[in-house]
């Protein structure tokens, strides 16, 4: 289920997303935050499949939205990632 589509005032700008996906990462994911570098790939950063997915998960649960699996992909950086999901919300 989709939430409604917000205005553009009410979408987080891509610096929160970012920000977010980060925290989601090192408080609900366990990565170490040393590991987090935006520019990095995910396998770069530690990040595997099933550690991908539960963040693409929690992240249409705490915006809202629907995130195509098909966005995921391991070679991507996560501000890749981030710009994929923020194009999601317009």
């Amino acid at each position: 289920m989709t939430a409604p589509r917000t205005s553009a005032a009410d979408r987080p700008r891509t610096d929160d997303l970012l920000e977010l996906s980060k925290k989601t990462l090192i408080v609900d994911l366990g990565v170490d935050e040393a590991r987090i570098v935006p520019g990095a790939s995910m396998t770069d950063m530690g990040i595997d499949s099933v550690c991908l997915i539960e963040l693409k998960v929690m992240l249409q649960r705490l915006l809202g939205i629907r995130i195509p699996v098909e966005l995921l992909a391991f070679d991507d950086t996560l501000e890749r990632f981030v710009k994929k999901v923020s194009d999601c919300m317009e």
